[in-house]
């Protein structure tokens, strides 16, 4: 799982929430979309987009 987002982030300009977001669409059963909210409701409303918040 790791070994696919750091693929798509070490793409210019692509970072976890846009990895996150690319294979949630491919694997919906694997990946799971880095949303604000839950970003939110789990860090005390801090927001961070890197990997490992996602992970």
């Amino acid at each position: 799982m790791s070994s696919a987002m750091n693929e798509l982030c070490n793409l210019n300009g692509v970072g976890p929430a846009t990895a996150s977001a690319v294979l949630c669409l491919h694997r919906p059963d694997v990946f799971a979309f880095m949303d604000d909210e839950v970003i939110e409701c789990l860090y005390d409303g801090k927001r961070g987009y890197t990997m490992k918040i996602y992970m």
